[in-house]
């Protein structure tokens, strides 16, 4: 594993356990690689814009990558 991989990999486990990653937010700006928690998921952005209702990560899955399950 090469060294990027483990420091994400760390820092997503970090995120995981003890709930570090902000809740998202409308009206936010997003750039590509934030990550946030919606619904008790976690999500990475995979484009950059400013956030909306209809654009959460649950609704906008062109924006959104789900990282981990609800819980």
């Amino acid at each position: 594993m090469e060294h990027d991989e483990l420091e994400e990999f760390v820092n997503n486990e970090l995120d995981m356990r003890y709930n570090i990653t902000p809740h998202w937010h409308r009206r936010a700006n997003y750039i590509v690689g934030d990550k946030v928690r919606f619904d008790g998921a976690v999500y990475r952005c995979k484009k950059s814009h400013i956030s909306n209702l209809k654009w959460n990560p649950a609704s906008a899955k062109a924006l959104w990558e789900q990282l981990s399950e609800e819980g």
